[in-house]
């Protein structure tokens, strides 16, 4: 993809290389003026869920700044002279991208009057780290909108047919991160009727037995969707009690985890162990 991208133009950056960012100018700078910088969410993968507004901003933006989740069918939209620059945040990857330098490649790039989208996976407003980078861009006096995308765990659900919210079976919904399980009130998210958590494959134990020590049953169905909305997508669907075990020797990563009752509703799930390593 970045072979092809390059021979039409499109040039490819890793961040750490600061003469190849510098070196292209964008076709609309006129002189000092400051740039703009959209915080765009590119969905949960699947090119075809990227909203009409996020793709019209790919097409024209000067820069690209982009997460490492976001695939190639979603960046081969951007013009032909435009400068892609991937700045990857990985959990646990040392060689992850960290948060300051990504906020200073957003400020400088606008500062040299380019049109930069930020392109997020899911939801810039859902665990993105987005607030982070609007105190950085208002800091520095650059303009920002934000656009919304599909965040991954209404994706998931809707992918596997699970009612996030059902009249008997779900009034209560939480959405929450597996990034530090240290900082989550088990106590309190065992009592939801239902918990959607991303980031949670990596602490998946740790989760599990907090919400059990928090008071869920251990009975309680639970389904995984990994890469959801992709075709190397994969679904697991199981109890709390025998999920750890069902998954232990799994890639499951990038995955959404969601807990509660109508997780039993989910289609095309039931996998055995066996099955699950040749999908996952």
């Amino acid at each position: 993809m970045a072979a092809a991208a390059a021979a039409a133009g499109v040039a490819w950056v890793t961040w750490g290389d600061p003469s190849s960012v510098s070196a292209i100018e964008p076709s609309h700078v006129a002189g000092a003026h400051t740039g703009k910088v959209y915080l765009v969410g590119a969905g949960p993968g699947a090119a075809d869920l990227l909203t009409l507004r996020a793709a019209r901003l790919l097409a024209t933006a000067d820069v690209v700044v982009s997460d490492a989740l976001i695939g190639p069918e979603i960046l081969a939209g951007v013009r032909e002279d435009c400068l892609v620059i991937t700045m990857g945040k990985r959990g646990g990857d040392a060689r992850a991208t960290k948060q300051t330098d990504i906020n200073t490649a957003l400020v400088e790039q606008a500062q040299q009057g380019r049109t930069v989208v930020r392109l997020k996976g899911g939801d810039p407003l859902l665990f993105g780290r987005v607030a982070e980078e609007m105190r950085a861009l208002d800091a520095a006096g650059v303009a920002y909108e934000i656009v919304p995308g599909i965040t991954s765990p209404f994706a998931a659900a809707a992918e596997v047919g699970i009612p996030l919210t059902h009249k008997t079976l779900s009034t209560t919904l939480v959405l929450t991160t597996g990034h530090d399980p240290s900082l989550l009130d088990f106590t309190a998210l065992a009592r939801m009727d239902t918990v959607a958590i991303v980031m949670a494959t990596r602490t998946l134990e740790a989760i599990v037995d907090g919400l059990v020590e928090g008071g869920k049953a251990p009975s309680t169905p639970v389904c995984i969707v990994r890469n959801t909305t992709l075709p190397n997508g994969a679904i697991y669907t199981g109890t709390l009690d025998r999920v750890v075990a069902d998954t232990e020797r799994l890639k499951l990563s990038p995955a959404v985890l969601i807990v509660g009752e109508v997780a039993a509703l989910a289609q095309g799930g039931g996998c055995t162990p066996d099955r699950l390593s040749a999908e996952l």
